[in-house]
This record gives structure tokens, sequence and C-alpha cells, in this order.
């Protein structure tokens, strides 16, 4: 079959519009899977997809009031910019341990309402808190939304740490898990941190029939070497690790690597 592609998301609502000229039959739409359409629906979002499949988290490492105008002169910064204050006198901030390294300050947008983003420096984000709904203290955590520009940045930092925000919502059934293994494949459940890192895919360790789902690690008494560029055996059973199944309520089988 011959493709005619077009590269991006934008003409995904001409798409859905009935405008796409003919001879079109292929679309990349990687934005509108990641982030919902955020940066291409904008104010009228497709109810088909889903805005907040990612969210960067960070802590407060201060929280004081502060004039919004800074005293003295204003001199260029260390990205080549002249930062412009607004004086709206004593306001409060806050300091997030979140930076132009990782993230790009201006593609976010705080998901606790009244939070604002004043601005950022390499390694911190300056927020004002004034408004913030509940209040926010030293040592808790402020999350945003961010636009394409700045979940390609945290995604590509290797001072950001990814993990599951959430997992398929299970419903009528508690979602448990249960590792079988000998005393070998214990200590590398426990080197490994896997029933750890489990549980943050949501699952909760349980016994018997309460699990919707098992880890076998199985002993390499029947394991072949091989050396160099050598290919292992296409069984390997002393290397075999099942994969780990979670079953939602209506009955479909999803699979995560174990």
């Amino acid at each position: 079959m011959d493709l005619c592609r077009q590269a991006g998301i934008t003409p995904l609502p001409l798409l859905l519009a009935g405008g796409m000229p003919n001879g079109v039959n292929n679309l990349r739409i990687g934005e509108a899977i990641l982030q919902g359409g955020r940066d291409t629906f904008l104010t009228d979002p497709w109810d088909a997809l889903d805005r907040d499949a990612f969210e960067l988290t960070g802590e407060l490492l201060e929280v004081k009031t502060k004039p919004a105008m800074p005293i003295g002169l204003s001199g260029i910064d260390a990205f080549g910019n002249v930062p412009v204050f607004i004086d709206e006198g004593d306001r409060l901030r806050g300091i997030a341990n979140i930076g132009r390294e990782d993230v790009i300050a201006e593609g976010l947008l705080p998901t606790r309402p009244g939070v604002r983003v004043l601005g950022a420096s390499s390694d911190h984000l300056v927020l004002d808190l004034t408004e913030a709904d509940p209040p926010l203290a030293v040592g808790e955590n402020v999350s945003f939304r961010m636009n394409y520009g700045a979940l390609l940045t945290v995604m590509t930092s290797e001072y950001v740490e990814k993990v599951p925000m959430r997992d398929v919502q299970e419903a009528g059934e508690a979602r448990a898990f249960a590792i079988e293994t000998d005393a070998i494949g214990g200590a590398l459940v426990v080197v490994q941190n896997v029933a750890e890192r489990i549980e943050q895919l949501g699952f909760e360790k349980g016994i018997g029939e309460k699990c919707t789902g098992t880890l076998r690690l199985r002993p390499p008494a029947r394991c072949h070497s091989f050396r160099g560029g050598g290919r292992p055996p296409a069984r390997c059973a002393g290397h075999d690790l099942d994969r780990f199944r979670c079953r939602d309520d209506a009955g479909r089988r999803r699979q995560r690597a174990g």
C-alpha cells in the first residue's frame, strides 16, 4: 500500500472536520497520543484524548514573603534575557527544585489553583504562591502539566526521575501480586527492588486467591552458557522470567514486564 504521510499533529483538527485533502492516508499523531492534543486543540480539547497522562512534580525548598519588585537595577540573566517585573507589592514566593536544565519553564502549567510560574534559573523554579488553594508550605510537592516542549526536555533529562503516575484502573477487585522464587531468585528480588517497583504500578502484596498476578523466578539449573558474540538458546529455562499480568474489570489481560 502506498503511503502519503503528513508529519505532525497539526492536521488532526482538519481531519476531524472532514477537510483533509484526498490522497493523504497516514498521519503521525505522537503529540495527541502523549499530550492529548494539548498543543493542537488548545482551548477546545478533543474529549477522546487524555490531557493528563504526564505530570511533573518538584519539592518546595523555600516559601517566603518577598517584594515582587526587586531592589536596584535588573541586568541580563545567565540565559541572555532581561527579566521584567511587575510591582504587586509583597507576595508569597516559593522556590522548587526544578530548573531550566530539566524543563522549559514557560511550558509549565501548575495543577494547583492560584500557583503561578514566575521564572527559573538553571536549577530552581520561582513561583508565586500567594493565592495557592490550598496553601503550600516548605517540603510539600508542587505539580505541573506540560506542553510538548516542556515534556520533551523532561523526558530527555537524566536528572528527572520517571515513575508510573497511575496504572490500569480496576473496578470491583483489588490489585495484588505475589512473588514465587527460590533462595537465589529471592536475592535477585531484593537487589533489584522488584517488589517496590511493582508496588509503584499500584499493586499491593497479596497471598493466594487474592492475587491478580504472580511473578515467578525459576532457578538457573538448566541454563546453557554462551560467550562472545554467540546467541543464547531460544528457550533458556534458567533465565526465564514470566510476564507479570494483571486483569482489568472487563476481563481483558494487560501485560507488564516483570
